[in-house]
């Protein structure tokens, strides 16, 4: 009988291992994937009806039309989170969960509680009888610290994932522009500031408002940004719930399009 060699034999389990493996691609969609949220209320689905949250959307949308076929949800939200309580609480989760897929999709929301805290707080009334610039003042200490906790998030998650796993930041809408949310008077105004800072008032040159900020994060760690200020701002009373603080399943919609927008790099 003629042998095979060495070489034969090489061929005889290539050719074993087709006929087990079809296709890469088939195996590349069975390794394990995670889509990891980390946030507040927003993130959590407050606002929304079942199934209406933008996470769960979203979560969908990976796994029906991006060919993430088993792809897991892991929600860390926490309603009510600070950026401080992200940090603290939810962080080394998704570090853990990092460790254990093969690839992940990640999401960070937060700040609103930290602004929101601030707005309605005796300070924050102080603040908007205040000066312009003394309350502008008050804002940056705030917005400086909710910045650098979100950089150092943003900062391990990127080292842990690498550079090829897609990290999305939200950035915060203004429920208070809602028709009879404005209360008490002017609270609206101080948030838009708080959120977009020398977007809204270009003549603070100095200030950046939260979701500037959470751009700029974004830039630093190849971010994607979901953008959702201004279709809020434009249509607030469609949009936010009737508790004045959380998106509705329309607005749930909103948001769902734009991290759908900012996955697919557009």
């Amino acid at each position: 009988m003629k042998s095979f060699g060495s070489w034969g034999v090489v061929v005889f389990f290539f050719t074993v291992y087709l006929g087990i493996c079809p296709s890469l691609k088939g195996f590349a969609q069975s390794t394990p994937q995670a889509y990891i949220v980390l946030g507040e209320s927003t993130d959590l689905g407050t606002g929304a009806t079942p199934g209406n949250e933008w996470v769960s959307i979203f979560h969908e949308f990976l796994r029906t039309e991006q060919g993430f076929n088993s792809i897991e949800l892991r929600n860390y939200s926490v309603f009510g989170a600070t950026m401080g309580d992200i940090r603290r609480d939810q962080l080394a989760s998704a570090l853990s969960d990092i460790a254990s897929f093969n690839s992940v999709v990640l999401s960070i929301g937060g700040g609103g509680n930290d602004l929101s805290n601030f707005i309605r707080s005796p300070q924050g009334v102080t603040c908007r009888m205040a000066n312009i610039q003394l309350c502008v003042n008050r804002l940056n200490a705030l917005l400086n610290n909710v910045e650098a906790l979100l950089d150092q998030m943003v900062r391990r998650l990127r080292a842990a994932a690498g550079p090829n796993d897609v990290i999305l930041l939200r950035t915060e809408f203004n429920p208070f522009l809602k028709q009879d949310c404005d209360n008490p008077p002017g609270i609206s105004l101080l948030a838009n500031l708080a959120l977009e800072g020398s977007n809204i008032a270009p003549f603070l040159t100095s200030t950046s408002g939260l979701n500037e900020r959470i751009r700029d994060v974004a830039a630093r760690y190849d971010a994607k940004v979901i953008e959702i200020f201004k279709e809020f701002a434009d249509n607030p009373n469609e949009l936010v719930a009737a508790d004045c603080f959380h998106a509705n399943d329309a607005g749930h919609e909103v948001i769902f399009e734009a991290a759908k927008l900012a996955f697919s790099g557009q």
